[in-house]
């Protein structure tokens, strides 16, 4: 093909988006043991796999305010041995049934999750209940998952990226049990197998828990089998309540954290927003999405495209249960971070005093909307996203309902929705970098304060 023909033969602009095709989230049913417990189902013939996952719904904890990290720390330990197997052997029977066993813990849940092949479902769930039900939190398993962890941890110490997000959410929720981003130095040394136990024994209700399957299997036989691995778990003490309040931010806070062999600067601020259940969060997403929320979003064309400051700049909401936050970010050249600031703030206030164009809104609409069914191609994604509506009391057609939302949020509705829960007034600014340089740059916006990389406060630099 010649250049002349090639230049007529492919058109200069993309085609724009056609229309979403049509899509419904998977059909599932939810029966309740009588124990409590909730059993979801949702039969997925597609590939002859089915994942079990158990979500117990902690809740806010004081053992978790004491001891951050506490709860994911015994959902590592719950595959460290049970009644019926050693640690080596739970691995053993994961490997021979060509399964997935993981495991995670927030302050709002614990989950534990298998994926195996139809055949070995019944020992797969069987595994699952010794791991929830049986747990002997070993000792020796214990300390030798203390030590991994704190290497794990003196390695994020070294990473710009992890202290400045440790940072912003220890500003944005004070003595919240949300300020910790994982454990702590401290709180990995003080843990104890009590600790552990004492946690899961008033944490593990089957009526705070909720059992989801999803894969090749009808809802009878998943039933029965349910009801065989867990039909005895008996309820729990009651669990001591924690009434946490997260701290207003009243106006700016401006944050060093001192990283002197810096070459960049990594640069996050953020606000309170609002929790993944509120009825603003799914037309929030997409005003997210005009924001920060892709390569494509304003943020990322403002101060990687036009201006070359960084390789990526975004924003995205962290929603939790009974709280959530806006946390946009960028890691920038140390000589730029001054005017990087800057277009953060000219984007906070042009999506808040503009309102937005229809063909970027049907863009962002468009981006949503398209890659959420490619977010349920496999039966583990399916069971996540049951997971979340049980998790955040969200309504049973949420996920069916999800596409129309997005499509139905109006300009107005962005420039509203920018205007309640984008407050550049009201944030928290975190810089990780040379302190000496970027106190300056941050004094405009407000008090400084410099930490040092455990995060407590530095002593003053350059005065």
């Amino acid at each position: 093909m010649t250049d002349e023909r090639a230049a007529t033969s492919f058109p200069a602009k993309p085609p724009a988006p056609g229309p979403a095709g049509e899509f419904r989230f998977p059909a599932f049913t939810e029966d309740t043991l009588g124990n409590g417990l909730r059993v979801v189902v949702c039969e997925d013939r597609r590939v002859a796999r089915v994942c079990a996952t158990m979500l117990i719904a902690t809740g806010l904890a004081p053992d978790e305010q004491r001891l951050p990290g506490l709860a994911a720390f015994l959902a590592a330990m719950l595959k460290e041995g049970t009644a019926g197997h050693t640690a080596d052997e739970i691995a053993e029977a994961v490997d021979f049934m060509g399964a997935e066993l993981d495991t995670a813990g927030s302050q709002d849940m614990l989950q534990v999750t298998i994926s195996m092949l139809e055949e070995y479902f019944a020992d797969g769930l069987g595994l699952l209940g010794e791991l929830v039900l049986e747990p002997t939190l070993p000792d020796e398993e214990l300390e030798r998952l203390r030590r991994r962890q704190l290497a794990a941890l003196a390695n994020k110490h070294a990473q710009p990226g992890y202290l400045g997000r440790k940072a912003c959410y220890r500003a944005l929720y004070g003595e919240h049990p949300y300020a910790a981003l994982d454990a702590t130095e401290e709180s990995l040394t003080a843990m104890s197998r009590d600790d552990l136990k004492r946690f899961r024994e008033a944490r593990f209700d089957p009526s705070r828990s909720c059992l989801v399957l999803v894969g090749c299997l009808g809802r009878d036989h998943a039933l029965r089998a349910a009801q065989s691995v867990f039909g005895n778990w008996s309820p729990a003490a009651a669990a001591e309540p924690l009434a946490a309040e997260v701290p207003p931010l009243a106006g700016r806070r401006a944050l060093v954290v001192d990283f002197p062999s810096a070459v960049q600067s990594n640069i996050f601020i953020a606000n309170h927003a609002l929790p993944f259940g509120h009825p603003d969060f799914v037309p929030f997403k997409v005003m997210n999405q005009v924001l920060g929320g892709s390569f494509a979003s304003r943020l990322f064309m403002n101060l990687r495209e036009e201006k070359g400051y960084t390789y990526g700049a975004y924003s995205r909401p962290d929603a939790r249960v009974e709280a959530g936050s806006l946390v946009a970010s960028a890691a920038v050249r140390n000589e730029v971070t001054g005017d990087a600031l800057t277009e953060f703030f000219h984007e906070f206030a042009r999506i808040r005093d503009e309102r937005v164009g229809d063909d970027e809104l049907r863009n962002a609409k468009a981006y949503l909307t398209g890659v959420f069914p490619i977010a349920l191609e496999r039966i583990e994604e399916i069971a996540a996203h049951i997971v979340s509506l049980k998790l955040y009391g969200l309504p049973d057609d949420h996920w069916d309902t999800y596409r129309n939302v997005l499509n139905g949020v109006t300009p107005e509705q962005v420039q509203q929705l920018a205007q309640r829960y984008v407050r550049p007034d009201e944030t928290v600014i975190v810089v990780v970098g040379r302190a000496d340089e970027l106190r300056p740059v941050l004094e405009p916006y407000g008090p400084v304060t410099v930490l040092d990389k455990t995060g407590r406060p530095a002593r003053e630099v350059n005065g």
